[in-house]
């Protein structure tokens, strides 16, 4: 016989999963440092592995810099078949 303890505990872990998929991982702003500028230097120790969109990056320091009009995109045309 399952307690209630441990459904209303399957319960909520069931919610805190689906609050996952529907609204992704929440980070509270204050855990956040929001920075503007063209560039930025990010000194780490070398150990440190950089993920670049789920991606192994570089490691260590990085150098970060926006190049403005630097990727072409080509959308389809709406009209075409």
């Amino acid at each position: 016989k399952i307690g209630r303890q441990t459904i209303l505990r399957r319960f909520f872990t069931l919610c805190s999963i689906g609050k996952l998929f529907l609204f992704g991982i929440r980070v509270r702003k204050k855990d956040i440092l929001f920075l503007r500028g063209n560039s930025f230097s990010l000194e780490t120790d070398p150990s440190v592995i950089w993920d670049l969109d789920g991606e192994k990056g570089p490691r260590g320091s990085v150098f970060i810099e926006a190049v403005p009009a630097a990727v072409e995109l080509f959308v389809p045309n709406e009209h075409q078949c």
